[in-house]
């Protein structure tokens, strides 16, 4: 568990006529607490598989004077999910007429719903649940010193929001995740 006093965070204040200003607010006691685990498991002597899962509840103790109008004491903190998890999965085929190793590589990652601001308006400054799905096709030669591999990230090429907020303008902006990403990579051990 993490406490924290005299917490900060930046807010944009509607100062009217179209105009906002950014202003960093004390919002005095915030309180983070949650877990992490992890497990590996060596299913055979080819297949890796982990699984990971965290849980946080991270809220604002106290933060009164948040805006005029709302008091956010137990609002949650800004980008902080309650929930995340990830699956990994890596399978190792020999191929001896290559006098190598291809290995697979996947895996699978969920992170829960949170907010961009402390205010925590579901409309304008939610950032949804998202799913990832990233993968490695790598090849390991016996006894040499490189490798090469061909990874995707983002593969299913999900559109979800990353951040959220409001510019100096007062204008609302959404900045989304990548698109799918392909990518080839060697690597050289010396």
């Amino acid at each position: 568990m993490s406490r924290y006093k005299d917490f900060q965070v930046f807010q944009f204040v509607d100062l009217g006529a179209g105009a906002t200003s950014i202003l960093l607010k004390n919002a005095a006691k915030a309180e983070s607490r949650g877990f992490d685990a992890g497990l590996a498991w060596r299913a055979s002597s080819r297949l890796d598989i982990g699984i990971r899962v965290g849980w946080n509840q991270a809220v604002f103790k106290q933060f009164d004077n948040c805006s005029t109008t709302i008091d956010c004491t137990g609002h949650r903190l800004p980008y902080a999910p309650k929930f995340s998890s990830a699956l990994t999965l890596k399978y190792v085929l020999p191929m001896p007429s290559l006098d190598g190793n291809l290995e697979l590589y996947g895996e699978y990652g969920r992170r829960g719903k949170s907010f961009s601001d402390p205010v925590n308006d579901p409309v304008t400054q939610m950032i949804p649940a998202r799913d990832l799905v990233n993968v490695r096709v790598g090849f390991f030669p016996n006894g040499a010193q490189w490798d090469i591999g061909l990874w995707v990230r983002n593969l299913f090429d999900e559109d979800a929001a990353a951040i959220r907020g409001r510019d100096f303008l007062g204008n609302e902006f959404t900045r989304r995740i990548d698109p799918r990403t392909v990518g080839l990579e060697a690597r050289l051990s010396f």
